[in-house]
């Protein structure tokens, strides 16, 4: 909105000039209090470097409310830019900004400043990524934590996990487990690498030869190590596609291609773009509107059990229950009856 306000600033100036009742309109009170004027150059200042600095984070809503793309790896690489621009805020010399940024980081820090309490699931789309992998968690964990102990531990952790889903997808797989787990031998040709004549110093040389060459060869155990070790794609690269990267991929990874088609297809945010910075009623999309009678009878559902009260499924018997509990085992023991339904009827 201030950005299209903006488009209109010559118009306010010109209405000065041209309309003879323009400031002698804002001139006039009513109750008492004289009426807000127009807006003036300085207010024209300030809202061009709101709309600069709130752009940021309407891209962010954008990327994070998409229907038709994949969402799931998207949090992380705005937290980043987020971050830099709350800090810059923060440590500029604009008072405007500095309050908004004071505040803003505030609420940043309390969902999104501890790396313990950070959802697993965003940190293992950004790995499934090929454009960053593991090395952007090395680059982004520090901005919010400054301990390097605890980031190393996190970086590991997620590698634990990574490893750890592999696992549980591959026993779903036995055929393209067994194919992944298959470690890649160093293979020598002893006729490259002999000398010309067989004698002791060429037998000798072969040896180390070989031995050197087993050394330079990293073994790939499986796709978790042969997917890390691979050079990265360009992340600078607009047309770039994370689907179609794993669809193409999916012969040499058929296991993690697997768990990138699941992960991926979590969305990053449920609630819609146009909605989430307005303070008028709730906007339903298209996307989100045609969802069938069934699918939103299990949301509501689902909605509501988790924002009930859980209730006991165990009632406290009261004492009048109490005593008749109690006078029914009387009976019964007095009778050597085991079961009540056998008494006679004038008992019970």
């Amino acid at each position: 909105m201030l950005e299209i306000a903006i488009k209109y600033r010559k118009a306010f100036l010109r209405l000065e000039d041209e309309d003879s009742q323009f400031e002698s309109y804002f001139n006039e009170r009513v109750g008492g209090k004289k009426r807000a004027g127009p807006p003036i150059g300085l207010d024209w200042e300030k809202a061009a470097r709101l709309v600069k600095f709130l752009k940021i984070f309407y891209d962010a809503t954008l990327k994070f409310s998409g229907t038709q793309v994949v969402t799931a790896n998207q949090p992380l690489l705005w937290m980043c830019t987020i971050i830099g621009e709350l800090d810059k805020c923060i440590q500029g010399d604009d008072s405007l900004l500095l309050s908004i940024g004071n505040s803003m980081k505030k609420k940043f820090d309390k969902y999104w400043g501890r790396l313990e309490e950070l959802n697993k699931i965003l940190l293992i789309a950004v790995v499934l990524d090929p454009r960053y992998k593991l090395l952007y968690l090395e680059y982004f964990f520090p901005k919010l934590q400054q301990d390097e102990s605890l980031v190393a531990s996190m970086v590991n952790e997620v590698k634990s996990m990574f490893m750890q889903l592999f696992l549980e997808y591959a026993e779903n797989d036995p055929e393209a487990a067994q194919a992944s787990f298959s470690a890649t031998q160093p293979k020598f040709d002893a006729g490259n690498a002999s000398l010309v004549e067989e004698d002791s110093y060429a037998a000798s040389m072969n040896e180390f030869m070989k031995l050197r060459q087993e050394k330079d060869v990293v073994e790939i155990k499986n796709e978790v190590d042969k997917y890390l070790l691979e050079p990265s794609e360009d992340p600078s690269n607009p047309s770039f596609q994370v689907l179609d990267w794993w669809k193409e991929n999916c012969v040499r990874f058929p296991i993690l291609s697997q768990i990138a088609r699941d992960v991926m297809a979590v969305p990053a945010s449920t609630v819609a773009s146009e909605s989430a910075f307005s303070l008028g009623k709730r906007i339903l999309d298209p996307f989100r509107s045609s969802l069938t009678p069934k699918m939103v009878e299990a949301l509501v559902c689902s909605s509501d059990w988790l924002r009930g009260t859980s209730k006991p499924l165990f009632k406290e018997p009261t004492r009048v229950e109490m005593e008749q509990y109690a006078e029914l085992e009387k009976m019964e023991a007095d009778s050597g009856v085991t079961n009540v339904g056998d008494l006679p009827e004038e008992t019970v």
